[in-house]
Protein backbone atom coordinates (compact mmCIF):
# COMPACT_ATOMS: atom_id res chain seq x y z
CA UNK A 1 0.00 0.00 0.00
CA UNK A 2 1.71 3.14 -1.25
CA UNK A 3 1.52 6.74 -0.14
CA UNK A 4 -1.21 7.62 -2.64
CA UNK A 5 -3.36 4.82 -1.23
CA UNK A 6 -2.88 6.13 2.29
CA UNK A 7 -3.85 9.63 1.16
CA UNK A 8 -7.01 8.44 -0.59
CA UNK A 9 -7.81 6.18 2.37
CA UNK A 10 -7.53 9.04 4.86
CA UNK A 11 -9.85 11.21 2.75
CA UNK A 12 -12.38 8.37 2.46
CA UNK A 13 -12.17 7.80 6.21
CA UNK A 14 -12.90 11.51 6.73
CA UNK A 15 -16.04 11.27 4.60
CA UNK A 16 -17.05 8.09 6.45
CA UNK A 17 -16.62 9.75 9.86
CA UNK A 18 -18.51 12.83 8.67
CA UNK A 19 -21.43 10.71 7.50
CA UNK A 20 -21.33 8.70 10.72
CA UNK A 21 -21.74 11.85 12.78
CA UNK A 22 -24.42 13.47 10.60
CA UNK A 23 -26.63 10.45 10.01
CA UNK A 24 -28.31 9.00 6.95
CA UNK A 25 -30.87 11.73 6.22
CA UNK A 26 -28.53 14.72 6.39
CA UNK A 27 -25.68 13.00 4.56
CA UNK A 28 -28.04 11.64 1.91
CA UNK A 29 -29.37 15.16 1.33
CA UNK A 30 -25.80 16.32 0.86
CA UNK A 31 -24.97 13.47 -1.53
CA UNK A 32 -28.14 13.71 -3.60
CA UNK A 33 -27.85 17.49 -3.55
CA UNK A 34 -24.49 17.13 -5.25
CA UNK A 35 -25.97 14.80 -7.88
CA UNK A 36 -29.06 16.98 -8.36
CA UNK A 37 -26.93 20.10 -8.78
CA UNK A 38 -24.83 18.36 -11.42
CA UNK A 39 -27.98 17.19 -13.22
CA UNK A 40 -29.49 20.70 -13.20
CA UNK A 41 -26.25 22.12 -14.57
CA UNK A 42 -26.09 19.45 -17.26
CA UNK A 43 -29.70 19.83 -18.40
CA UNK A 44 -30.08 23.60 -18.09
CA UNK A 45 -26.68 24.84 -19.22
CA UNK A 46 -27.76 25.17 -22.86
CA UNK A 47 -30.57 27.65 -22.20
CA UNK A 48 -28.69 29.46 -19.45
CA UNK A 49 -25.73 29.91 -21.81
CA UNK A 50 -27.89 32.11 -24.07
CA UNK A 51 -28.58 34.43 -21.15
CA UNK A 52 -24.91 34.46 -20.15
CA UNK A 53 -23.84 35.18 -23.73
CA UNK A 54 -26.33 38.08 -23.91
CA UNK A 55 -24.63 39.63 -20.88
CA UNK A 56 -21.34 39.72 -22.77
CA UNK A 57 -19.49 36.51 -21.89
CA UNK A 58 -17.58 35.18 -24.95
CA UNK A 59 -19.19 32.23 -26.74
CA UNK A 60 -16.52 29.58 -25.88
CA UNK A 61 -17.00 30.29 -22.16
CA UNK A 62 -20.73 30.99 -21.95
CA UNK A 63 -21.68 27.31 -21.66
CA UNK A 64 -19.22 26.34 -18.86
CA UNK A 65 -19.95 29.59 -16.98
CA UNK A 66 -23.68 28.87 -17.17
CA UNK A 67 -23.15 25.27 -16.07
CA UNK A 68 -20.96 26.31 -13.13
CA UNK A 69 -23.51 28.94 -12.09
CA UNK A 70 -26.38 26.46 -12.14
CA UNK A 71 -24.27 23.94 -10.22
CA UNK A 72 -23.47 26.47 -7.48
CA UNK A 73 -27.11 27.59 -7.36
CA UNK A 74 -28.20 23.98 -6.91
CA UNK A 75 -25.67 23.53 -4.12
CA UNK A 76 -26.99 26.63 -2.34
CA UNK A 77 -30.59 25.35 -2.53
CA UNK A 78 -29.71 21.86 -1.33
CA UNK A 79 -27.48 23.29 1.38
CA UNK A 80 -30.46 25.27 2.67
CA UNK A 81 -32.56 22.10 2.77
CA UNK A 82 -29.72 20.32 4.53
CA UNK A 83 -29.48 23.05 7.18
CA UNK A 84 -33.25 22.85 7.79
CA UNK A 85 -33.00 19.08 8.22
CA UNK A 86 -30.13 19.44 10.66
CA UNK A 87 -32.12 21.97 12.70
CA UNK A 88 -35.16 19.71 12.84
CA UNK A 89 -33.08 16.67 13.79
CA UNK A 90 -30.92 18.46 16.36
CA UNK A 91 -32.64 16.79 19.31
CA UNK A 92 -33.24 13.45 17.62
CA UNK A 93 -31.25 10.51 18.89
CA UNK A 94 -29.54 8.77 15.99
CA UNK A 95 -29.68 4.99 15.91
CA UNK A 96 -26.92 2.68 14.76
CA UNK A 97 -28.76 2.06 11.50
CA UNK A 98 -29.02 5.80 10.85
CA UNK A 99 -25.33 6.32 11.54
CA UNK A 100 -24.33 3.32 9.41
CA UNK A 101 -26.42 4.64 6.53
CA UNK A 102 -24.85 8.07 6.93
CA UNK A 103 -21.39 6.52 6.85
CA UNK A 104 -22.28 4.64 3.66
CA UNK A 105 -23.61 7.80 1.98
CA UNK A 106 -20.47 9.66 3.06
CA UNK A 107 -18.22 7.00 1.54
CA UNK A 108 -20.20 7.17 -1.73
CA UNK A 109 -19.78 10.93 -1.87
CA UNK A 110 -16.07 10.73 -1.11
CA UNK A 111 -15.55 7.95 -3.65
CA UNK A 112 -17.23 10.03 -6.37
CA UNK A 113 -15.10 13.10 -5.68
CA UNK A 114 -11.89 11.07 -5.37
CA UNK A 115 -12.80 9.21 -8.57
CA UNK A 116 -13.01 12.52 -10.42
CA UNK A 117 -9.63 13.52 -9.00
CA UNK A 118 -8.08 10.17 -9.94
CA UNK A 119 -9.47 10.39 -13.48
CA UNK A 120 -7.87 13.82 -13.89
CA UNK A 121 -4.53 12.65 -12.49
CA UNK A 122 -4.53 9.61 -14.81
CA UNK A 123 -5.45 11.65 -17.90
CA UNK A 124 -3.03 11.57 -20.83
CA UNK A 125 -2.44 15.31 -20.48
CA UNK A 126 -1.13 14.89 -16.92
CA UNK A 127 2.65 14.73 -16.41
CA UNK A 128 3.99 11.24 -16.95
CA UNK A 129 5.76 11.07 -13.57
CA UNK A 130 2.54 12.03 -11.78
CA UNK A 131 0.52 9.45 -13.73
CA UNK A 132 3.01 6.72 -12.88
CA UNK A 133 2.86 7.67 -9.20
CA UNK A 134 -0.94 7.54 -9.18
CA UNK A 135 -1.03 4.28 -11.17
CA UNK A 136 0.95 2.62 -8.37
CA UNK A 137 -2.02 3.01 -6.03
CA UNK A 138 -4.85 0.50 -5.93
CA UNK A 139 -7.49 2.97 -4.69
CA UNK A 140 -7.01 5.54 -7.48
CA UNK A 141 -7.22 2.80 -10.14
CA UNK A 142 -10.33 1.42 -8.42
CA UNK A 143 -12.11 4.79 -8.17
CA UNK A 144 -11.03 6.26 -11.52
CA UNK A 145 -13.81 4.52 -13.57
CA UNK A 146 -16.47 6.24 -11.44
CA UNK A 147 -14.76 9.55 -12.06
CA UNK A 148 -14.60 8.92 -15.80
CA UNK A 149 -18.30 8.10 -15.83
CA UNK A 150 -19.08 11.37 -14.07
CA UNK A 151 -16.77 13.21 -16.47
CA UNK A 152 -18.72 11.82 -19.43
CA UNK A 153 -21.83 13.49 -18.00
CA UNK A 154 -20.05 16.82 -17.52
CA UNK A 155 -18.13 16.73 -20.82
CA UNK A 156 -20.91 18.29 -22.98
CA UNK A 157 -20.79 21.56 -20.99
CA UNK A 158 -16.99 21.90 -21.20
CA UNK A 159 -15.42 24.13 -23.87
CA UNK A 160 -14.56 22.13 -26.99
CA UNK A 161 -11.26 24.00 -27.29
CA UNK A 162 -10.23 22.94 -23.79
CA UNK A 163 -10.91 19.26 -24.52
CA UNK A 164 -9.10 19.44 -27.87
CA UNK A 165 -6.15 21.19 -26.25
CA UNK A 166 -5.95 18.51 -23.57
CA UNK A 167 -6.01 15.71 -26.16
CA UNK A 168 -3.39 17.46 -28.27
CA UNK A 169 -1.18 18.03 -25.24
CA UNK A 170 -1.46 14.38 -24.27
CA UNK A 171 -0.55 13.31 -27.81
CA UNK A 172 2.47 15.62 -27.91
CA UNK A 173 3.75 14.31 -24.59
CA UNK A 174 3.34 10.70 -25.66
CA UNK A 175 5.17 11.46 -28.91
CA UNK A 176 8.04 13.10 -27.04
CA UNK A 177 8.25 10.36 -24.43
CA UNK A 178 8.27 7.42 -26.85
CA UNK A 179 10.00 8.96 -29.87
CA UNK A 180 13.02 6.96 -31.05
CA UNK A 181 16.30 8.90 -31.14
CA UNK A 182 17.47 10.01 -34.57
CA UNK A 183 20.12 7.69 -36.06
CA UNK A 184 23.66 9.00 -35.86
CA UNK A 185 25.47 9.92 -39.06
CA UNK A 186 28.11 7.40 -40.13
CA UNK A 187 31.72 8.47 -39.60
CA UNK A 188 33.23 10.36 -42.49
CA UNK A 189 29.84 11.22 -43.95
CA UNK A 190 29.71 14.54 -45.77
CA UNK A 191 26.39 16.09 -46.80
CA UNK A 192 26.10 16.52 -50.56
CA UNK A 193 23.91 19.38 -51.76
CA UNK A 194 21.09 18.39 -54.05
CA UNK A 195 20.94 20.08 -57.44
CA UNK A 196 17.50 20.63 -58.84
CA UNK A 197 17.14 20.02 -62.56
CA UNK A 198 16.54 23.13 -64.61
Amino acid sequence: MGGIDWLFGVVLAGFLFRGLCRGLLVESLSFFGLLASAAVAFLGAGRAAQVVAAVGVPAPFSLPVAGAGLFLLGLLVTDGAEQMARTRLAGWRRTRTDRAGGAFAGVLKGALLLGLLAALLLHDAAPRALRQRVEEGALPRLLAPAGRGAFQLVQPILPAGLLARGKALGGERRALEFRDPAPADPPGWVPVPRVRPA
